[in-house]
């Protein structure tokens, strides 16, 4: 009998040795880092700035102004993860179709060979 292997629980210090400065690089060509990037830096500042328009002091506004950026990268990054996710998904769906000749949604052309033209 075969023995399976079963996966190792990895420490995050081994996780932290895994990185290379090849990661950081493609991280920057991802298609979501700058969306991401974005619009977690424009969402951290807009809440700091708010906190101290508010008249909340400084490290309070500088703490609630990291946590939105950290949080909006962190749900930005996923969101259009998973947007990337369905449009690759629809991609692949129109490929096959195409690649089947099925009939398209449009039904009330008639067709090529279709007599009702000669009528």
């Amino acid at each position: 009998m075969s023995e399976q292997k079963e996966p190792q629980e990895g420490s995050i210090i081994q996780a932290f040795k895994s990185l290379r400065t090849d990661d950081f690089v493609r991280m920057l060509h991802h298609p979501c880092f700058k969306e991401s990037a974005i619009t977690s830096v424009l969402c951290g500042l807009g809440v700091g700035c708010i906190h101290l328009f508010m008249k909340a002091p400084r490290s309070k506004a500088l703490n609630w102004g990291f946590g939105t950026y950290f949080g909006m990268s962190l749900v930005s990054w996923e969101g259009c993860n998973y947007r990337k996710q369905l449009e690759t998904q629809n991609f692949n769906i129109q490929i096959q179709e195409a690649a089947q000749g099925l009939p398209k949604h449009r039904t009330s052309r008639p067709t090529e060979n279709d007599d009702s033209k000669d009528a």
